[in-house]
């Protein structure tokens, strides 16, 4: 049986969406999920563990380019041709509905964001609406929401076709209402989806093979300018909702200081419109200082999504917005350093509270404002929440990370072999 998954087109949730994927591919032995998602994007759809069900990996197709009827009529006709039994629209656009009512799909289960609602077969409500405009969208992590979405769409292929019933010892079904729209049932445990562990397929969602982890290293190698020195990166990009962004000007005299006072190098990360100059001068490649060294994969230097999760990975710290690179990093691992405005740790935040080696993120943001989690895209004061972060709190709590780092590694270079 085939299954349709209509891919979000952000960077971050793509790493939620794999983990979807894997735990439809669990509760649905048998079947297979196709992606459709942006061009851009699929290169993270070729990354992940390639054990146990679904080792093959996700056929995964690009959605034609333009915003047009035709490019809808061009994405729904080459749906239909797989003849998906369901589909799951983890992109809460009115397009995304329409693409997968085209394609004549019997099953479309999705929120029924953007006045969709009419085109979803099982329209499933958040368990908490806005109450106002300073309150937060959804009331749990987006991860738990979609994975909720999954389990709608496996119980409604289990009344729609004999014998689909899912496996996994995922919770109980909830009762059917005559509505329409039935509500999401409340905050679930890890637990309760029994064999399938959220956490666990999140480490494995980005599981980068041997080949492009070399290239990961060899782009660290590249990047410092002595082997000793800690690589810092520097995530100060989003891709929508300018309110997620600390200051530019404070990324910029963030990598000064840790590359004067710290001896760190420094790599910024971007895409192909960002720009970021330091002290003024102009842009280049890579600059070394006594101290330091920095250097910029972005504008026409940046790198596919692929090579940057290698670069990520083979980093020692990520400083980032909430952006999609730091769900990349939380994924492989990576230590991070997360500056948090009008969004919450606790819903769109890391899925994960721990770095490879063990220890906690560290998460900043302003406690003290009213309007803290309201998910606004326009700020109507000064994004206070944000721009109130000062340089030195961040520039401390990443001195403080960096000495951890140090010291876990000393501790495992000092720690005697074969458990003598």
């Amino acid at each position: 049986m085939d299954i349709l998954l209509r891919g979000p087109n952000w960077i971050g949730d793509t790493v939620f969406a794999k983990v979807v994927a894997d735990h439809l591919v669990r509760r649905l032995p048998g079947s297979r999920v196709h992606v459709w998602c942006r061009a851009h994007l699929v290169p993270l759809y070729g990354l992940g563990a390639r054990t146990g069900p679904g080792s093959a990996g996700l056929p995964c197709y690009p959605l034609p380019e333009g915003r047009g009827a035709c490019s809808v009529v061009v994405a729904a006709a080459a749906m239909k041709r797989i003849r998906p039994r369901a589909a799951l629209l983890l992109a809460p656009s009115f397009r995304a509905a329409l693409e997968a009512r085209l394609a004549a799909v019997p099953i479309r289960v999705g929120f029924p964001d953007d006045n969709r609602g009419g085109l979803l077969t099982h329209a499933t409500r958040r368990p908490a609406a806005r109450r106002s405009r300073f309150s937060p969208p959804f009331a749990r992590h987006v991860l738990d929401e979609w994975l909720t979405l999954a389990d709608t769409l496996v119980d409604a292929l289990a009344d729609a076709v004999p014998g689909t019933a899912g496996t996994g010892g995922t919770r109980q079904p909830p009762e059917r209402s005559a509505a329409r729209t039935t509500p999401v049932p409340g905050p679930t445990r890890h637990g309760d989806r029994g064999v399938f562990e959220p956490a666990a397929a999140f480490r494995r969602a980005l599981a980068l093979p041997a080949g492009l982890a070399r290239l990961g290293h060899a782009l660290r190698d590249t990047c410092r300018s002595d082997s000793g020195r800690p690589l810092v990166g520097l995530a100060p990009f989003v891709g929508s909702g300018r309110t997620r962004a600390w200051p530019i000007a404070n990324f910029q005299a963030l990598a000064t200081r840790l590359r004067r006072d710290h001896g760190a190098d420094v790599v910024v990360i971007g895409g192909p419109g960002d720009a970021f100059r330091e002290d003024g001068d102009p842009g280049q490649a890579v600059r070394s200082t006594r101290r330091g060294r920095l250097s910029l994969f972005l504008g026409s230097t940046h790198l596919p999504l692929d090579m940057a999760a290698a670069l990520i990975a083979a980093l020692d710290l990520l400083v980032t917005n909430d952006s999609g690179l730091m769900h990349l990093a939380t994924a492989l691992g990576t230590p991070l350093v997360g500056l948090f405005g009008p969004t919450l740790p606790s819903l769109t935040g890391p899925y994960l509270p721990e770095a490879r080696d063990g220890s906690m993120h560290l998460l900043l943001g302003r406690k003290d404002l009213a309007c803290r989690g309201c998910y606004l895209r326009r700020c109507p004061s000064r994004c206070e929440c944000l721009a109130g972060i000062p340089v030195d709190q961040v520039a401390a709590a990443v001195s403080r990370r960096l000495d951890e780092i140090i010291c876990h590694r000393s501790h495992a270079t000092a720690a005697p072999r074969g458990g003598q």
